[in-house]
């Protein structure tokens, strides 16, 4: 699981596409949170409720959700690492390349000498 931590202040507004699989907990805080909109006898229908602290979703399908925040918020959204990640390992990176030097110092590219 791959874990991201995100954060709003009071009134911010988020909109967070959410693929199948994802769960979204509210850590701390208020929102308000509306659903993906969905077409109900020919109209469209945009269902929205009220989180407390530790609610959660679990996405079933996916869909763009849209959250504002009632009072200063923390949400964690955690998505299941892709099948390829899940089952290879990460290649070590080679001794002399850039990817091994970005690991141990800064990664700025190097000045061009005239």
């Amino acid at each position: 699981m791959d874990t991201r931590t995100i954060e709003l202040a009071a009134g911010q507004t988020l909109a967070l596409a959410l693929r199948r699989g994802d769960t979204l907990q509210l850590a701390r805080g208020r929102l308000q949170v509306w659903a993906p909109a969905a077409e109900l006898a020919g109209t469209q229908h945009r269902p929205s409720q009220h989180w407390d602290e530790g609610q959660a979703l679990f996405a079933d399908d996916s869909g763009t959700w849209q959250a504002q925040a009632l009072t200063a918020a923390t949400l964690l959204l955690q998505r299941p690492l892709p099948a390829w990640r899940r089952w290879w390992p990460a290649r070590p990176a080679l001794a002399g390349s850039r990817l091994a030097r970005c690991a141990t110092s800064s990664c700025s590219t190097p000045a061009s000498s005239s």
